[in-house]
């Protein structure tokens, strides 16, 4: 599509000598050459938008762009092979130690199980109905071992085999594949940070319809742009999570898109 250069300041700048060290440290430069970019707006199918930065938080080199008819905000230079970034460097980058990473994921104060309780008092009894949970980039299955341990029937489904190889160690269903090629059905699907990571985000939600029973019941959670400028302590009012008054800090390459909610639930 064709872009305009509004970026928000110069530290959204690729040129940026400290985003070019960030960047130098971490090896991203192999990563960058994966990349394509929108013909037109994946929402509505405009031709026109704003790059606002040139970089993410780490310093990688990504086009985010404003739809300049919808006001989608988007990665425009998104990865081009995603399942074999997400199998090879994905899990080794962001979590390492796959146990220790899955121990302090499922510790007392751990968001598993504040998602969890949440879930359970969004739905009240209406969650003895839930007995079966499927997981789109399930990771380690730290999110469905809530589930597990209330001997919910559980399968996840993820790429990375060395992190599904923990979860399963606690007795969980946790698949190295594809989750559109699923044929069973739940009574509820979760995405945990894994919705902003897809391509094609009404074919994910036509499969989602296909694998859930009728009257199931679907969890998504994403990344926001909501706290973008408040001070720390506004934010956490608004929406009970401080700020770090920096816009960059809520981009990921891996992401391609961003929201203006930082929790999305349906029940």
């Amino acid at each position: 599509m064709n872009t305009i250069q509004k970026l928000l300041s110069y530290r959204f700048s690729k040129a940026n000598p400290s985003n070019i060290i960030r960047r130098s440290k971490l090896g991203l430069e192999e990563i960058q050459n994966e990349t394509g970019a929108h013909d037109v707006c994946p929402c509505c199918g405009g031709k026109q938008g704003f790059v606002i930065t040139e970089v993410d938080r780490v310093g990688f080199s990504c086009d985010t762009v404003v739809c300049c008819d919808c006001d989608l905000v988007f990665n425009n230079s998104f990865l081009l092979k995603p399942i074999d970034y997400y199998k090879s460097i994905f899990g080794k980058q962001r979590w390492q130690d796959p146990e220790l990473n899955f121990q302090k994921r499922t510790a007392p104060l751990a968001y598993s199980w504040m998602r969890f309780a949440y879930v359970v008092s969004a739905l009240k009894l209406e969650f003895c109905n839930v007995q079966s949970v499927m997981e789109i980039g399930c990771g380690d299955g730290c999110n469905l071992y809530p589930y597990h341990l209330l001997g919910r029937n559980v399968q996840g489904f993820d790429y990375a085999d060395e992190f599904l190889e923990v979860g399963r160690k606690r007795g969980m269903n946790l698949v190295l594949e594809e989750f559109s090629s699923c044929n069973k059905q739940y009574d509820m699907i979760i995405l945990i940070h894994v919705f902003e990571h897809m391509h094609d985000l009404e074919d994910v939600v036509r499969h989602v319809y296909r694998l859930l029973k009728d009257e199931g019941r679907v969890y998504i959670e994403v990344p926001g742009i909501r706290n973008m400028n408040r001070t720390g302590n506004m934010a956490k009012k608004e929406t009970g999570f401080s700020s770090s008054n920096n816009f960059i800090s809520y981009l990921q390459y891996q992401h391609n898109y961003h929201f203006d909610l930082t929790h999305l639930a349906e029940f």
